[in-house]
């Protein structure tokens, strides 16, 4: 006899029944066909997340440059605001000078007329008694005259 035991050909099998491994074999290409659907779906899916990512990042790349100019055009605006209100104070400062002008030529002819008024009520730049003077009546035996009052007279007549 042989040193070597034989084993039986139930025993050489050590493996699963065909049918097991058959079912197996479904089962795992069922499962691989669900997992690939599954991909399939998720890479659709990355897709779609990446255009709208893409899109997105499109718009806010827009909005971005939209609110720049907004803010470079409301800059301006106010630099031109600025530049009126200086133009403004300009003016108000020339009329609030103006006005200063005015009252102070106003104050200085009221003084004028005043002094005037008083010149030629209290004092009379001709008087009586000057050789080219003549009585209201004319009857006077004496010869009148208007003669001036004071020595010096401007190129216009009245005294100075």
């Amino acid at each position: 006899m042989s040193a070597t035991p034989r084993s039986s050909p139930a025993e050489e099998r050590r493996g699963q029944e065909p049918a097991e491994l058959e079912a197996q074999a479904a089962q795992i290409r069922s499962d691989e066909q669900r997992i690939a659907a599954e991909i399939r779906q998720l890479r659709r899916t990355l897709a779609e997340a990446v255009e709208a990512r893409h899109r997105t990042e499109q718009t806010y790349s827009f909005e971005e440059s939209r609110v720049a100019q907004l803010m470079r055009a409301a800059a301006d605006r106010r630099e031109g605001v600025a530049r009126l209100a200086g133009q403004v104070n300009l003016v108000n400062s020339r009329a609030a000078a103006a006005d200063e002008e005015i009252a102070r030529l106003t104050e200085a002819l009221a003084h004028a007329v005043g002094r005037q008024r008083r010149r030629s009520v209290h004092s009379r730049p001709w008087r009586r008694g000057s050789p080219d003077s003549t009585q209201a009546s004319g009857a006077s035996t004496r010869s009148t005259k208007l003669r001036p009052r004071c020595s010096r007279t401007s190129t216009t007549g009245w005294p100075s």
